[in-house]
C-alpha cells in the first residue's frame, strides 16, 4: 500500500477518535465525574486526549482482530502503543480514586 494511503488512514482514524473523544468527554465523562462530586475543570484537554487515545487504541485492536489485510497491524507490536493505552486508562481512572482531577 502506498505511503499516502497509509497516512490518510491514520489521519482519518485520529480525527475520528478526537471528535468522538471530545463528545464522550463532555457528555459522558464530565457528568460522571460531577455526579461523584469531582470538579470537572482545569486541564480538561488531558482527559480529552486520554479518551481519544483509548478510542484510537480500541479501534486499532478491533480492526486488527477482524481484518486480515489491515496494513497497520504492526502498530500492536510496539511498546509505545501499549504504554499510551495503559497510561490513558490510568489518566481516566485516577480522578475516581483521588476525588479530584489532578491535572
Amino acid at each position: 500500500m502506498s505511503e499516502w494511503k497509509l497516512a490518510s488512514i491514520v489521519i482519518i482514524e485520529i480525527l475520528f477518535a478526537s471528535a468522538i473523544g471530545l463528545l464522550l468527554t463532555i457528555y459522558t465523562l464530565g457528568p460522571s465525574y460531577e455526579q461523584l462530586d469531582i470538579t470537572f475543570q482545569g486541564n480538561v484537554w488531558v482527559i480529552w486526549f486520554a479518551v481519544s487515545i483509548i478510542l484510537f487504541s480500541i479501534t486499532t485492536i478491533t480492526v486488527s482482530f477482524y481484518s486480515v489485510k489491515y496494513p497497520l497491524k504492526k502498530r500492536l507490536q510496539t511498546w509505545m502503543f501499549w504504554f499510551l493505552f495503559v497510561g490513558a486508562i490510568v489518566i481516566i481512572i485516577l480522578p475516581y480514586f483521588k476525588g479530584e482531577v489532578p491535572y
